[in-house]
């Protein structure tokens, strides 16, 4: 069930009676993503590997802050029981160091912008996938970006992935 569709998930629950009505797109959404991204810091990978850029893409990104706050309490907790622990820095630390997200369409992760540091979220358009916003995305980002300055907005519309990426 690599994809999570709905297929999938009703062949899955053959017996029940039930099969969902959608599915949240590839790897059934964030749920996919979390553990793979929580090991990236628990087994240490990013901070042995201080020059590793890690993009989170098609994962949306308003669920990142809350793990990576967890993740700061769990190493906090970490410390009061061992002062000398494996990891010596704290996971946002590292998270505001070498990774950066992508959205399509992810109005609580814009609300978040700060969370991520200057220069670590980034508009994505998956075009042409079903899954995408086009063909409304225009309207998408005009509605969910209109909170943000200009400046903010152009970063994470254009210039956030054009300077991770080191194109002009």
């Amino acid at each position: 069930m690599a994809r999570g569709t709905a297929r999938d998930l009703k062949a899955k629950l053959e017996g029940t009676g039930r099969a969902p009505a959608f599915d949240m797109g590839v790897g059934n959404g964030a749920t996919a993503f979390f553990q793979p991204f929580v090991n990236l810091f628990t087994f240490g990978t990013l901070e042995r590997h201080p020059k590793l850029r890690f993009v989170l893409a098609e994962s949306g990104t308003g669920w990142i802050p809350f793990v990576v706050q967890e993740m700061d309490f769990r190493y906090g907790r970490l410390l009061e029981r061992n002062p000398n622990p494996a990891l010596q820095q704290k996971p946002s630390d590292v998270f505001k160091q070498q990774v950066w997200a992508t959205y399509q369409s992810d109005l609580v992760g814009l609300h978040l912008v700060d969370f991520f540091g200057e220069g670590h979220m980034m508009w994505a358009s998956d075009y042409p996938h079903h899954d995408s916003t086009w063909p409304f995305s225009q309207e998408i980002v005009d509605r969910e970006t209109a909170h943000l300055t200009p400046e903010v907005r152009q970063a994470v519309l254009r210039d956030n992935a054009a300077a991770l990426y080191g194109i002009s």
